[in-house]
């Protein structure tokens, strides 16, 4: 289906949500459940309580809403309660496991613990440090030069589709439409599209890159609030009849939409400028393998090189 190509990213969020509940072995809450708000739970409530007497509260559950990804946060807090107890059961289970089977004592493993607290670290004070940095008025500027580098006279359309399996039945809901039937009873009565038929066809505002080659080429040269006069062909999924209900340009993304996305991408210049700054101010000396003082190399900065190494970590997000 076009909706399918168009908000193809809904879907996977959805198939997301699904394999998280079902990995878990959840149910899946009934039609009926009540609808819970997480601010309104007590949090010292005892959710599970193990054999040896160890419990796990309400709180700590409710903590790990943080650690999901943004699609489940977004879900009812009543269709991931089981999953996530599941979870914090499970963690807690193979934590107690370990440390019977002596993990914890393992000398590698010490040493990977160390290892994670000194990046932790690390990574604290980068975070904190560059946060100074990183003024408004730098995140502005930068704001100003990515407008200028955005396309302009770009366009988004608003649709609504009418999906059959032939191109004999496209043409003849294109006469009854020109006879005068309206455009969203005829979707409900033929459109084979179930997520969009009820609604009339609608798929909303869409930009050319959303669309298949063809059905954009179609949709974009037509005018707003017209029908498209032939069936676009959409391979294996039928034949469709559009109608452009709106054509309006693209705006820019206000500063507020992107500031944490240009801030991730200044990042890497200010820690490699303030990691520069370190070195230059301890005076570390280095040695060849030969105890020889080192010579150091002058590196030819590449445009498309990263301005910090990988290894070093990046900042939060404000």
């Amino acid at each position: 289906m076009v909706h399918k190509i168009v908000h193809s990213l809904t879907a996977v969020l959805v198939l997301s949500c699904m394999t998280f509940a079902t990995s878990t072995n959840a149910e899946a809450p009934k039609a009926d459940t009540a609808k819970i708000d997480p601010a309104k739970l007590d949090g010292e409530k005892v959710i599970a309580k193990f054999p040896d007497g160890t419990t796990i509260l309400m709180k700590e559950l409710l903590k790990s809403i943080e650690t999901l990804p943004p699609q489940l946060k977004e879900a009812p807090f009543e269709k991931i309660y089981e999953a996530l107890l599941n979870r914090i059961i499970d963690m807690k289970l193979i934590s107690n496991a370990a440390r019977k089977a002596g993990v914890d004592k393992d000398a590698e493993v010490l040493k990977k613990i160390e290892d994670a607290k000194e990046a932790m670290i690390q990574k604290a004070y980068l975070d904190k440090e560059i946060a100074k940095l990183i003024t408004v008025e730098a995140l502005k500027e930068k704001y100003q030069e990515v407008l200028k580098m955005m396309p302009k006279d770009q366009f988004e359309i608003r649709l609504k589709h009418i999906l059959v399996k032939t191109k004999a039945e496209a043409e003849k809901i294109i006469r009854e439409i020109k006879d005068g039937k309206k455009f969203d009873e005829l979707a409900k009565e033929k459109s084979i599209d179930e997520q969009t038929k009820e609604q009339g066809g609608d798929l909303g505002y869409v930009r050319r890159s959303d669309l298949p080659k063809e059905f954009g080429d179609a949709v974009f040269k037509a005018a707003k609030a017209t029908l498209v006069p032939e069936p676009v062909n959409l391979g294996e999924l039928g034949f469709s009849v559009v109608r452009v209900e709106d054509k309006r340009p693209i705006e820019p993304p206000k500063f507020e939409e992107i500031k944490g996305e240009i801030y991730k991408a200044v990042t890497p210049q200010y820690a490699a400028d303030f990691i520069k700054g370190l070195r230059t101010e301890a005076k570390v000396e280095k040695f060849d393998t030969e105890g020889k003082p080192l010579v150091e190399k002058v590196e030819e900065k590449k445009a498309d090189a990263p301005a910090v190494p990988a290894a070093v970590p990046a900042p939060a997000v404000k």
